[in-house]
């Protein structure tokens, strides 16, 4: 009895200890030896312990089984407690269940909070087993979200299913197939019962306990958080038709202005008209050089033409095309090709282009006597162009705002060369990156897939 697990004492008819284990003695705080043949409420008053004495005396009276919890304050901790009736008095056994209740009401406090949590979330948490056959919890707000009772869904799972929007099904089956193996999310409609639409997003993973696989999630009404993100994107792009308008009567009105002032001196004067022909036809051409650049800006993706095209023919001809332009300023061009043996399927067009776009802005940033360095290389998976300047560079500032409707640094610039050659990369599915410093130059590099 003294390897017994749990305390052990037994208690005569009249109330004296006759025996009591190692684990009753650690149990209580008392020895044996010292308590034998003593009266039991000699050790524990009545007073503090009647909840005890209640139980044995019905155990002792009855002559039936008891348990029951109770709390020993000169210890300081709760035991669960099992009363034998026997011939000789009572046989007592005591188990100390402290840690066991202190978990239990951390748990019951866990739990609590996690109710308060679920109970006012707006969004609906679930969690399944793996193959979706039982879902194990759904949080209160379900109801509200997806129309249909936790009851209904908890006893049938595939009724969930039944309102998503029939052309989204195979995105919802698919996507939650992932679930079941990493995070993954997906965007899909709900049909209501009246036909009416709203927008979801389901996020869940897998996780596992003791070799259970689950997989928790939440599914999230957005709806009023896609409509919020199509009025800013409508927003921003009647600011940016805004912003181009004024900027295209400001671009188109200074020419034109001239053109007007001009064409009535020479009616006044016919004999000057000759002397102003060529500033006419500047401002001219500087018109259809702003409609050119609009006309790039809408055309569609959709008409690329792509074949097999050598990039190393591309830098050497538009290198050729820009000297005289470069020599008239005094500019150094150097190209450096690497590895440009094979060739990449592209429209030849465009890309001569972005390169035309680029080197010819590289020109117009460096003073006379600058440097232009133009670096191609093939890889097995991309072309890059990399378009260098030792020009007066960019501050942060002025290179966060590359790309906006008629920011340029240039004198007589409109900005458009920029958005245009940002627009036709992207038709080409390549991605073009700009690193300057103030003082330091500005190097612009463009990756197009080769294929």
């Amino acid at each position: 009895m003294d390897k017994f697990p749990q305390g052990m004492a037994i208690i005569g008819h009249n109330w004296e200890i006759q025996y009591a284990n190692k684990k009753m003695e650690e149990i209580t705080g008392y020895t044996f030896d010292r308590n034998k043949a003593r009266k039991l409420w000699d050790l524990y008053s009545i007073e503090e312990h009647y909840h005890f004495f209640q139980h044995y005396l019905r155990a002792m009276e009855k002559q039936e089984e008891v348990e029951f919890e109770g709390h020993l304050y000169n210890r300081g901790i709760t035991v669960h407690v099992t009363v034998h009736p026997t011939d000789a008095g009572l046989s007592i056994f005591l188990q100390d269940i402290t840690h066991y209740k202190q978990q239990l009401q951390a748990l019951k406090e866990s739990e609590e909070r996690f109710a308060i949590l679920a109970n006012n979330m707006k969004d609906v948490f679930w969690i399944s087993n793996d193959s979706f056959t039982q879902i194990h919890y759904l949080s209160p707000s379900f109801q509200s979200v997806f129309g249909m009772s936790r009851r209904e869904a908890l006893s049938k799972p595939e009724n969930v299913l039944n309102v998503v929007h029939p052309d989204d099904l195979n995105r919802v089956k698919s996507g939650l197939a992932l679930m079941r193996s990493k995070k993954h999310q997906v965007e899909y409609r709900l049909v209501g019962p009246n036909g009416e639409e709203k927008c979801m997003m389901t996020k869940g993973f897998p996780v596992q306990n003791n070799g259970t696989v689950y997989v928790i999630g939440i599914h999230e009404d957005v709806t009023e958080k896609n409509e919020m993100l199509k009025l800013k994107e409508k927003s921003q792009q009647l600011s940016t038709i805004t912003q181009m308008s004024a900027g295209i009567a400001h671009e188109i009105k200074n020419p034109l202005t001239a053109i007007k002032g001009f064409l009535q001196i020479g009616a006044a004067n016919p004999d000057l008209r000759d002397h102003y022909q060529n500033i006419i036809l500047d401002e001219v051409n500087r018109i259809e050089a702003i409609v050119q650049d609009f006309m790039m800006l809408s055309k569609p993706k959709s008409s690329l033409q792509k074949e097999e095209v050598e990039p190393g023919s591309v830098v050497t001809y538009v290198t050729r095309l820009l000297e005289p332009e470069a020599d008239e300023k005094n500019v150094q061009l150097i190209y450096n090709p690497k590895s440009l043996n094979d060739t990449i399927s592209t429209e030849p067009k465009r890309l001569n282009q972005i390169l035309i776009n680029l080197v010819k802005n590289a020109i117009d940033a460096v003073d006379h006597g600058g440097i232009v360095s133009i670096v191609a290389e093939l890889s097995s998976n991309d072309l890059t162009l990399s378009v260098s300047d030792n020009g007066p560079g960019l501050s942060a500032q002025e290179l966060a705002k590359i790309g906006e409707p008629f920011f340029t640094t240039k004198e007589k610039g409109t900005g458009l060369g920029v958005m245009v050659t940002k627009k036709i990369v992207g038709d080409l599915n390549g991605t073009i990156s700009y690193k300057s410093k103030k003082g330091e130059g500005t190097k612009v590099t463009v990756r197009l897939p080769r294929y």
